[in-house]
């Protein structure tokens, strides 16, 4: 009867991690004008500016899941680094049964992290989202070029006060697909002023384009 209990054990342990660990993949996608961002394509925004996209990166953190306005999951990776080159960046595992008609996270990087210096994993500032010279994160980098190839650079972040760039997203879910996040970039390209091409360091310009960034993904 101990030898039987002995091989019993195993069994049931692997089959309730089966059904604790069971998950599917919430898909993330970059839009631009309601079709996926295709890196190099050529776009027009309303203002009639030519532009392409070369690169886009930015930070999500602190993602949780609601219910009926109750949280009912806090996602256990803290930071994650969305990168529309890497496709495994832009599928999330979570709970195949959990239930949400909503979520939130923050667009960025929070003070404390900042404070406490470089980090690994997808904080690893070998991913290029780590300002060395001033100690902190970049939480959202777009690069490409505009109107007969002119440059922008755009990376945008800061934590310090007055021009903390960190901003709360929420999104309601309750009529879309659920397997599938769009985030809509239309806001942003639409309005932002190309005479003002780079934005490389923190400050008021930075602040004000995190705010329509957070306008902007819905």
């Amino acid at each position: 009867m101990i030898i039987l209990f002995k091989y019993i054990i195993p069994v049931l342990l692997f089959n309730y991690n089966l059904i604790t660990f069971d998950e599917k993949e919430l898909l993330i996608e970059l839009n631009y004008n309601q079709e996926k961002i295709v890196l190099n394509k050529s776009y027009n925004n309303i203002q009639l500016d030519d532009f392409s996209i070369s690169k886009l990166q930015f930070y999500i953190s602190n993602l949780k899941f609601y219910l009926n306005n109750k949280e009912v999951l806090e996602f256990d990776k803290k930071h994650i680094l969305i990168d529309i080159e890497d496709e495994s960046s832009l599928k999330i595992l979570i709970p195949s049964k959990l239930l949400f008609d909503e979520l939130s996270f923050n667009l960025g990087i929070d003070e404390e992290t900042n404070k406490s210096g470089a980090k690994g994993g997808d904080l690893d500032p070998i991913l290029g989202m780590y300002w060395t010279w001033n100690s902190g994160y970049i939480n959202f980098k777009a690069e490409g070029i505009y109107n007969n190839n002119n440059e922008f650079l755009y990376h945008i972040g800061g934590f310090m006060k007055p021009y903390n760039a960190l901003q709360l997203i929420k999104i309601d879910l309750s009529s879309v697909n659920k397997n599938k996040l769009m985030l809509n970039f239309d806001e942003f390209f639409n309005n932002i002023d190309f005479s003002l091409s780079k934005i490389l360091s923190p400050g008021k310009n930075a602040v004000k384009l995190s705010s329509l960034l957070a306008k902007s993904i819905n």
